[in-house]
């Protein structure tokens, strides 16, 4: 069962002098129970992609497909959008109120038992958190207790919009449990500049380029043949791109790390081999 998007084309500003073709004949598929890393420069067409996938911005070529099936409307409780900077969007006077509406405005049963299992999810506590206003929460509890707003509406599919920016290494680390937790029960797609954090939870990386699917692949297959990915503009995340250079110079790597203890056992056991 996977999200779908086949040969996606979207255009801003049609017509016009300012025309921008920012998606052009995208085709890929978020499974379920794995996580797609999608990267690129920027206007590349990332957040674009996500937008479609969501429903947000209808293709006008192309289509979009939930488990075989045309995405519904509203497409929110199967497919799940989380914007860059989402605490932003907190308005709820307390964080347990603001988790609920979602559910609550979709008609869904019980929002508010499905508001505190959401903040347990993502580490909230609702008994410490769900009557604090969302303005008291630090940057890193308001973006997960946004992530929970999304979560209680129990979609299939997660979508998140560079889900680390702006936070420190504590509130990333905690981003980065809720995507290993959420990956059990969905697929989740995510848009980063920065996949590095990512590598270990990536089932797969698209590489985009000017709207187009420039690479996509395992990163065990990105190592071994960076060409396309580099041709996007892009560079290799630091522990992907010492193997890649290894397997250049001639190393015979067994298997592709992305933890710097898989990458050095990897490099070690590859010396004497080029």
């Amino acid at each position: 069962m996977a999200l779908t998007a086949r040969d996606l084309v979207v255009t801003y500003n049609r017509g016009t002098v300012a025309e921008q073709r920012a998606l052009d004949g995208v085709t890929l598929q978020v499974e379920r129970g794995s996580v797609l890393v999608v990267v690129g420069v920027t206007g590349s067409g990332k957040s674009t992609l996500l937008k479609a996938l969501a429903g947000i911005v209808p293709p006008e070529a192309g289509d979009v497909a939930i488990d075989g099936s045309p995405l519904p409307r509203p497409a929110a409780s199967a497919v799940g959008m989380v914007f860059q900077n989402p605490e932003r969007q907190l308005f709820g006077e307390t964080v347990l109120a603001d988790v609920a509406f979602g559910p609550r405005m979709l008609g869904a049963p019980d929002p508010q038992s499905r508001a505190m299992s959401a903040l347990e999810r993502v580490g909230l506590d609702p008994e410490e958190f769900g009557a604090r206003s969302p303005f008291s929460l630090s940057g890193g509890e308001a973006r997960r207790a946004a992530i929970a707003g999304i979560l209680a509406l129990e979609p299939a599919y997660l979508l998140l919009d560079e889900p680390t920016v702006g936070l420190d290494s504590s509130g990333r680390r905690a981003v980065l449990d809720v995507v290993e937790r959420e990956k059990r029960d969905r697929g989740i797609a995510i848009v980063t500049h920065h996949p590095d954090p990512f590598l270990p939870l990536a089932d797969r990386i698209c590489a985009l380029k000017e709207g187009r699917v420039a690479f996509i692949g395992t990163v065990e297959g990105l190592v071994r043949d960076p060409g396309p990915y580099l041709a996007a503009g892009l560079r290799l995340p630091e522990l992907l791109e010492l193997q890649a250079a290894a397997i250049g110079r001639g190393a015979r790597l067994e298997r592709v790390g992305t933890e710097p203890s898989e990458v050095a056992r990897a490099l070690l056991a590859a010396r004497g081999t080029s």
